[in-house]
């Protein structure tokens, strides 16, 4: 059973109680992936560090997988779990991973995508270049990616990123913009799972990223150690109307969320202002389509939150008309 009390069907190889500390966990969730999950896999099975385990989760996908992951599984020389869920959502697969995670480090990597063969040595390599006293600052080491034509995915850190005040470096990592990775701490990650609200599919990721980026400190690297494919396709099953709804339900929880919990994430007032036009644009979206319902389940608390979205809720009809005609 898993942690939400819903039900799970593990496997493991036979590697997986002979080796119970492995150093990097490396996970992967997928939902109907049976076209690219090998690339994932493959890139795994590649890595030339080996102190790892890896955990394929399949959040309740209607296509098989199953063959290919027990033909890799039978095959490799390391430690591997192979987990089967009913659908939740990336972000509910990804808690799973990181229940089940024994690693020092946790690293997350798309169905669909793929890491550098070096990936796994060159995370290794900068957590141990931390100095073991400073290790408990940090929740994650990020670097870089590159797209499937070798394209850089965002602009690279400083030279000196790891000296500079934190402050400083900060603002440097918001800056980089575009497609990182983070290998992150897993007690970090046991300790700080993402909320799994019923109804939900997608949790946003700064649902949890953004107040560990206030607690604790991340360590920038930029070598290159991930394929970030665009072609892929996140498969939320149902027409576009129904998947488009579904979005919009998401969108809507993550967005009133971090505005409930304002100070836990430390919004500037910009970061705040965008964050509640975009509440304010998604709510109106989902009362159009007949949701209202659930805009009325989710509500904003609090005065402030309340009176800037009376302010910002004009523009935002304004917006909503405006992209209704255009035909977006």
């Amino acid at each position: 059973m898993s942690g939400n009390g819903k039900r799970e069907i593990i496997k493991v190889n036979k590697y997986w109680n002979g080796i119970k500390s492995p150093f990097i966990t490396v996970i992967t969730p997928v939902y109907n992936r049976r076209g690219t999950i090998c690339r994932a896999i493959c890139s795994v099975e590649q890595q030339t560090f080996r102190d790892i385990e890896y955990i394929i989760i399949d959040d309740g996908s209607t296509e098989t997988i199953d063959d290919i992951v027990q033909k890799f599984m039978n095959s490799i020389d390391f430690p591997v779990m192979f987990i089967k869920k009913t659908n939740g959502g990336v972000h509910t697969a990804r808690n799973v991973g990181y229940r089940h995670a024994r690693g020092e480090l946790v690293l997350c990597i798309d169905s669909d995508d793929e890491l550098m063969p070096g990936a796994c040595e060159t995370f290794y390599k900068a957590w141990m270049s931390i100095p073991e006293s400073e290790r408990k600052k940090y929740w994650q080491i990020k670097a870089q990616c590159v797209d499937q034509n070798g394209e850089e995915t965002a602009k690279p850190f400083p030279a000196n990123i790891n000296s500079l005040p934190y402050k400083k470096a900060r603002k440097f990592f918001s800056m980089a913009g575009g497609e990182q990775i983070g290998c992150r701490v897993t007690g970090i990650m046991k300790e700080n799972l993402f909320p799994e609200p019923n109804g939900i599919k997608f949790v946003a990721e700064g649902v949890v990223w953004i107040p560990l980026e206030n607690k604790y400190k991340s360590w920038g690297i930029n070598d290159i150690v991930r394929i970030y494919h665009k072609d892929g396709n996140d498969h939320l099953a149902g027409s576009w109307k129904i998947e488009g709804k579904q979005k919009k339900r998401d969108n809507l929880w993550s967005r009133v969320y971090m505005l409930n919990n304002r100070k836990t994430f430390g919004f500037s007032f910009s970061q705040y202002f965008k964050v509640m036009a975009k509440y304010c644009v998604t709510s109106i979206m989902l009362i159009r389509i007949g949701d209202k319902k659930f805009v009325q389940q989710n509500k904003l608390k609090g005065f402030i939150n309340n009176f800037w979205k009376a302010v910002i809720l004009v523009p935002s009809l304004l917006l909503v008309f405006c992209m209704n005609r255009r035909g977006k």
